[in-house]
Formats: C-alpha cells, sequence, structure tokens
C-alpha cells in the first residue's frame, strides 16, 4: 500500500472515544473499588495501549511530540512502578535484613500469622501484586492520556467527559438521597440516610471524585475565547437562540452548581477541605499568569460567589453541624496515624509491599478498633509505610514535576484558553492531595486513574501540539457574524472588513 495513502490519524481517532467511555464508567461500579471492576479497566486500558504500539509500530500511527517535561515524569513514574515490581522479587537475607528489618523479622515469627511466599521486601508479594497491576492501570491511562490527547479540541471533550461524569454521579446521589429519606428537602442532609455517596461505597470516596470533576469543569470555564461553531450552527440554524441553545458552555455553571450541592450534602469533611483547598489555589494561580486574567477572574469570582450561596441558603446547618462533630472522628485518626508512624520509623527505608498495610497494622495497632483498619486515612503515610522513603519519593517527584509543568506554562503563556487547563489540572490535583491527608482517594481505582489524568493534563501544558485545533469542529467566534438578511453564519476571513455579498 502506497505510504501516503495512510491515515496516520485513524488509530488515536478511533481510540479516542473509547477511552471516554472509559473514563465516563470507571466510577459507576462502586468507584471500581471491586477487583472485577478494575480489572475489566485495566484489560481495557492495557488493550488500548497495546493497539496504538501495535500500530505505531507498523508505522500508521503519527508519533505525538514528547517534550522532555514528559518525559521526565512518565520515566519517574515508569521508575515507580519498577520499585514496586522490586518489592516482590525475592532477595538474599543479608540484604533483606539490612534494607528491611521490620520484614524479617515478621517472616521469622510465625506466631504474626502472616504467610511469607519468598524472602521480598513484601510480606504478602501476591496481594503485592494485584496493587502492582493497579499501578500499571494507573500508568497506562497516563501514558494513553499523553498519546490521545494530542490537540485543543480532543483536551476539552476529555474535560467535558469528566464533567459529564461528575453530573452524573451528582444526580444518582441527590437523587437517590431524595428517595431514601422520603421527607424531601425539608430535613435534607440532616440524616445518615439521606448522605449523597451516587454509586460509590462512602461519602467520602464520592466526594474525591466530584472534586476532580468540578476542577475539570472550573477549567472549561476559564477556557474563555474558545467558542464552539459547530456544522448545525453554521447552516442549518436560523435564529441566534437556537445556536445558544445548544452550546453547551452556558450549562456549566449549572453543572458545577449541581456538583458542589451534591459534595455539600456528601458530608464529607475531607471533600471540604479538598475544595477550599482547590478555591485557594485556583485564586492563586490566576494571578500567577502573564496573560489577560480579567475575564478569568470575573468568571472565577462569579464561581465562588455560587459557592458561597449555596453554602449559606441552601446547606443549612449541615456544614456548621458535621464540622462541630469532628471530635471522635479526629480521636480515632490520630490513633491509627501515631500507629503507622510507629511503623514507618521501623521499616522506613522500603517499605513492607504494596497493599499490605491491613496486614500489619492490628500488630501495632494501640487504638480501640484492632483487626478493623483496612487504610490509614491518609495517603502519605499509607504510601510510606508500604512503599517506604524510596517508592513515596519517586512518586511525589512526578507529581511535583508535573505540576512545576503547569505553573511554567501558566507562567509563560499569555492565552487565556492554554492557561484555564493549567489552573485546573493543578486545582484538581492540589485537592486531591489535600484530601490525602486525612482520608485515601488513592485506594480509590477510579478516583486514582482520574488523578493520573490530571498529572498528564498538567504534564501536557506548554506541548505546542496542544495548541492546535481540528478546524472542522471548533471555531474561532470572531471569524463569524451572523447576516440579518439571509440568518445565517458567514465565514469571514482574519484580514476581511466585510462579509461577502450575495448568498
Amino acid at each position: 500500500m502506497d505510504s501516503y495513502n495512510i491515515d496516520l490519524e485513524k488509530t488515536s481517532r478511533k481510540l479516542f472515544p473509547i477511552f471516554l467511555i472509559v473514563l465516563v464508567v470507571a466510577p459507576l461500579p462502586l468507584g471500581s473499588n471491586r477487583p472485577w471492576a478494575w480489572a475489566t479497566l485495566s484489560i481495557a486500558s492495557f488493550a488500548m495501549l497495546a493497539i496504538y504500539c501495535f500500530q505505531f509500530a507498523r508505522g500508521r500511527v503519527r508519533a505525538p511530540s514528547i517534550s522532555i517535561e514528559i518525559k521526565l515524569v512518565a520515566v519517574t513514574l515508569m521508575l515507580w512502578v519498577i520499585y514496586q515490581i522490586f518489592q516482590i522479587i525475592p532477595l538474599p537475607n543479608n540484604l533483606l535484613v539490612s534494607i528491611a528489618p521490620l520484614v524479617n523479622k515478621l517472616g521469622m515469627n510465625m506466631s504474626t500469622g502472616l504467610s511469607r511466599l519468598n524472602n521480598s521486601i513484601s510480606i504478602d508479594s501476591m496481594n503485592s501484586l494485584m496493587e502492582i497491576i493497579k499501578s500499571v492501570f494507573y500508568f497506562s491511562i497516563f501514558i494513553l492520556t499523553i498519546l490521545l490527547v494530542n490537540r485543543q479540541d480532543r483536551l476539552r471533550n476529555l474535560m467535558m467527559a469528566l464533567v459529564i461524569s461528575g453530573v452524573l454521579q451528582a444526580v444518582l446521589g441527590i437523587t437517590t438521597a431524595l428517595l431514601v429519606n422520603g421527607s424531601g428537602y425539608e430535613n435534607f442532609g440532616d440524616t445518615v440516610n439521606s448522605i449523597v455517596k451516587g454509586t460509590f461505597i462512602n461519602r467520602n470516596h464520592f466526594a474525591g471524585f466530584i472534586n476532580l470533576s468540578i476542577a475539570a469543569a472550573v477549567g472549561l470555564i476559564l477556557a474563555v475565547g474558545v467558542r464552539e461553531r459547530r456544522q448545525i450552527h453554521r447552516e442549518n440554524l436560523i435564529r441566534p437562540w437556537q445556536a445558544k441553545l445548544l452550546d453547551w458552555r452556558q450549562y456549566l455553571a449549572f453543572y458545577i452548581s449541581l456538583m458542589i450541592i451534591a459534595l455539600v450534602f456528601s458530608q464529607s469533611r475531607g471533600g471540604w477541605l479538598a475544595l477550599a483547598t482547590m478555591i485557594t489555589v485556583g485564586g492563586i494561580t490566576l494571578f500567577m499568569q502573564k496573560g489577560n486574567y480579567k475575564e478569568l477572574v470575573s468568571n472565577y469570582a462569579a464561581a465562588v460567589v455560587v459557592l458561597c450561596v449555596i453554602l449559606f441558603f441552601i446547606s443549612g446547618n449541615v456544614v456548621v453541624n458535621r464540622i462541630s462533630d469532628v471530635g471522635d472522628s479526629a480521636v480515632i485518626r490520630l490513633n491509627i496515624w501515631s500507629d503507622a508512624l510507629t511503623i514507618i520509623k521501623q521499616n522506613w527505608l522500603v517499605g513492607i509491599g504494596d497493599g499490605n498495610f491491613q496486614y500489619i497494622f492490628p500488630l501495632f495497632d494501640t487504638g480501640i478498633n484492632k483487626k478493623s483498619v483496612l487504610h490509614a486515612h491518609n495517603d502519605y503515610l499509607e504510601m510510606l509505610v508500604e512503599q517506604g522513603v524510596i517508592g513515596f519519593s519517586l512518586f511525589a517527584i512526578a507529581v511535583i514535576l508535573a505540576l512545576k509543568n503547569a505553573l511554567s506554562s501558566l507562567i509563560n503563556s499569555r492565552k487565556n484558553r492554554e492557561n484555564a487547563f493549567a489552573i485546573s489540572s493543578v486545582m484538581a490535583i492540589s485537592g486531591f492531595m489535600a484530601h490525602g491527608l486525612i482520608d485515601f482517594n488513592f485506594q480509590v481505582p477510579s478516583n486514582a486513574m482520574y488523578l493520573f489524568v490530571f498529572i498528564a493534563i498538567a504534564t501536557l501544558q506548554g506541548n505546542k501540539a496542544l495548541q492546535t485545533e481540528k478546524r472542522d469542529v471548533a471555531w474561532e467566534e470572531n471569524l463569524f457574524e451572523v447576516r440579518p438578511e439571509v440568518r445565517h453564519y458567514v465565514y469571514k476571513s482574519p484580514g476581511q472588513s466585510n462579509p461577502p455579498t450575495g448568498n
């Protein structure tokens, strides 16, 4: 076949909608927090990545533009995954004693009830293997985002998919809570039965997910200057109000309001902390850019006003009552964190193997919840316990590099459209990290995979390829004007002062 007749965009064009479907479906089965759910998502992502690589090897895919920033983040995340694999590899006993004294001690003490399959760092290699598959899955999501989101219109469509997923969860959560409560909005939010949690097991998991979707919606709202004129707008619509009705942008404020309402009535204190962090970080980053931020600031201020209205006039006493009732929960968490720190001090370098916190914690639990704590309720402490300083540092470096790239792009770019998505990614990552201080969203597959999507988006900022658009999908609105005599849109070239006459 003549190589000039090969469609080099066909593979990514076919895979991108499937990628979006995977993202939208991910939170539906309990946040994919069941082996069958995340395994299905893993298979789908591995298959997409295999197809892309196979077509690339055949010369049927145009290689994307890969900057040094993208390479650094990708290599660091790859090393993070490789280190987790290293934890399940059998090691000489002398080496194990020197780098993991606690793990070696537990392996020699049969009374602990732990089953050591080999002389590895991980105290349960099979359980670690399952977590490694998850990490490879998250890494594949990162790589797929880098490979498939190679244009500005695809980035916008990706953000729209994240918003749609969040709105769907908000609607399901609010509807379910109202039906269970059975008394309308009078007592809504006052009982445990009316907690909004969507399809998630836990309200904190739901809140962590909703915050990521809110960040995506904020990015779309801030992307002023992006103008959408689809084919139906240009040729088939004869009235301006019809074009406005079908313009998706005008519904974004309503979507954000709906998701914030769901977040408030989830009664998740960690979710509220993450939202406050996102608002603060978003406000700071708005003034870091060199571009014309006046319109961005006005849109952002409007979103904050909407939030205040919801908090003071819709939520009632839900927020105040929930925050004032923090005593018992704080004591339990502080006890867990103290015991987790004890584990870290005894085995700080290499950890005990990914996914093994729930097995080792009962041996150090000094609190009242013996053998019932599955997670540390702090993503940082749990990662330090399981992966040690080495694994924790590798992941932290990848996140810092991604944030640095987004902030650097934000400072150097004068285009609001590019800055909007940089701000959105920084907000999402910072909110997720703040929530991780008191909860364990990183252990929820749907939330973790969305985090890796935002890490990829932050890494992509400043990439020249991302500044291009497919011109038959998105058009600059200032190149169009409505001619009243013929009542349809006429294209005007950039240097043309008056529209052409005639039909």
